[in-house]
C-alpha cells in the first residue's frame, strides 16, 4: 500500500451516502513512514540476487583462467619473454587483487548492496585500467589474456545494471527520510503551539480572576466613598495639604531670617581661622556647633551677647542690622 494512501481514511455513514474524511494523527503517520522506510530498505523490484550470483560465478571462472594463464610457458627471445612475462604477471596480480578485494554483501538490503556496488566498481575500474596497459603487450602472444579482460568487462556490465535500481532506491529513501524529518518538525511545532496555547489559556484565566478582583475592589471602594469615615478622610487630606503649604512658607521665612546669621557666623569662623579675630575657646566651640550641629549647641546666650557686641563695634565689617 502506498504511503499517501494511508494519510486519509474514509468512514461510511449508515444514514448518508456521503463519506467523511478522517485525518490520520501524526503518531500513526510517523509509524507508517518508518514502516515504509524499513520496507524500502529490504525490498527491491530488481533481481539483485541473480546478478550477485552471476558475479560470483564470473569471479570463479576468472580465478580459474588466471591460474591457467600463470602456468603458460612463453616461447621466443629472452628479451621479448621478459617483457611479456612482466605484463602477464601484472595482469595476474591485478586480477587476484580484484578477487581478494571483492566482498559480497551478507544481505540484500540497500545499504549493503550500495556499498558492495560502489567498492567493487572502484576495485574493478582500477584492475581494468592497470591490466589494459599490460594487455597491449600480451594480447597477441597470450590469447587467453583476452578472455580475462572480457570476464572483467562482464563483471563491470553486471555492476552497471545495479546502478539505476540503487539510485532509484536511494532517491526513494531520501524522499521518505525527508518526509520523516518534516513530520518530526511538524510534531515539534505542534507541541510548541499546544504549549503556547495552554500558557495563553492560563493567562486568560488569570486575567479573568484579576478582573473579577478589580471589579469587586471597585465596588468596595464606591461603598467606602459613601461612608462618613471616607468624608473625614478626605477632609484630613485637604487639611494636610494646607499644613504642608504653611510649613513650606514658614521654612522659607525661617531661611530668610537665618541666612544672614549663617553668613555672619561663616565670616566670623574665617576671621578666627585666619587669626584676624581671636575667640575664646568657649565661643569657638559654640561657633563650631552652630555651624555643624546647631541643635546641640551650648552656651548660645553668652555667645550671641558677645556677637552682638562685635556687630555694634563693627569689628566684623558687617552691617549691624
Amino acid at each position: 500500500m502506498k504511503l499517501f494512501d494511508r494519510l486519509f481514511k474514509k468512514k461510511e455513514e449508515s444514514t448518508a451516502a456521503q463519506h467523511d474524511v478522517i485525518i490520520v494523527d501524526s503518531e500513526e503517520l510517523a509509524e507508517s513512514l518508518q514502516h515504509e522506510v524499513d520496507c524500502e530498505i529490504e525490498k527491491f523490484d530488481f533481481d539483485f540476487e541473480t546478478i550477485i550470483k552471476e558475479i560470483k560465478d564470473t569471479l570463479r571462472v576468472l580465478s580459474k583462467k588466471t591460474d591457467e594463464l600463470a602456468q603458460v610457458n612463453l616461447e621466443g627471445s629472452i628479451r621479448q619473454n621478459k617483457i611479456i612475462e612482466f605484463n602477464k604477471n601484472n595482469i595476474i596480480k591485478q586480477i587476484k587483487t580484484l578477487i581478494s578485494n571483492t566482498k559480497f554483501p551478507e544481505s540484500y538490503s540497500y545499504d549493503e548492496l550500495a556499498l558492495f556496488q560502489q567498492k567493487t566498481k572502484y576495485s574493478l575500474h582500477t584492475c581494468l585500467e592497470n591490466s589494459m596497459k599490460s594487455y597491449h603487450y600480451t594480447k597477441t602472444v597470450l590469447p587467453d589474456s583476452h578472455e580475462l579482460i572480457d570476464l572483467i568487462k562482464q563483471i563491470a556490465g553486471r555492476l552497471d545494471e545495479m546502478h539505476h535500481p540503487l539510485v532509484s532506491k536511494k532517491n526513494r529513501l531520501a524522499q521518505l527520510t525527508d518526509a520523516k524529518q518534516q513530520l518530526s518538525q511538524l510534531r515539534q511545532k505542534t507541541a510548541e503551539l499546544q504549549k503556547q496555547e495552554q500558557t495563553e489559556q492560563k493567562l486568560r484565566e488569570k486575567m479573568t480572576f484579576l478582573q473579577q478582583d478589580i471589579n469587586t475592589a471597585s465596588d468596595e471602594i464606591e461603598k467606602i466613598k459613601k461612608t462618613p469615615e471616607w468624608e473625614n478622610y478626605t477632609k484630613l487630606l485637604r487639611e494636610r495639604t494646607t499644613l504642608r503649604k504653611e510649613q513650606e512658607q514658614y521654612l522659607r521665612g525661617l531661611n530668610t531670617q537665618i541666612a544672614p546669621l549663617v553668613k555672619l557666623l561663616n565670616r566670623l569662623e574665617k576671621q578666627s581661622k585666619s587669626q584676624r579675630h581671636t575667640l575664646k575657646d568657649c565661643h569657638k566651640q559654640t561657633l563650631t556647633q552652630l555651624l555643624t550641629t546647631p541643635e546641640r549647641a551650648e552656651d548660645t546666650t553668652s555667645f550671641f551677647i558677645y556677637l552682638n557686641e562685635l556687630l555694634s563695634h563693627d569689628t566684623l565689617g558687617i552691617n549691624p542690622q
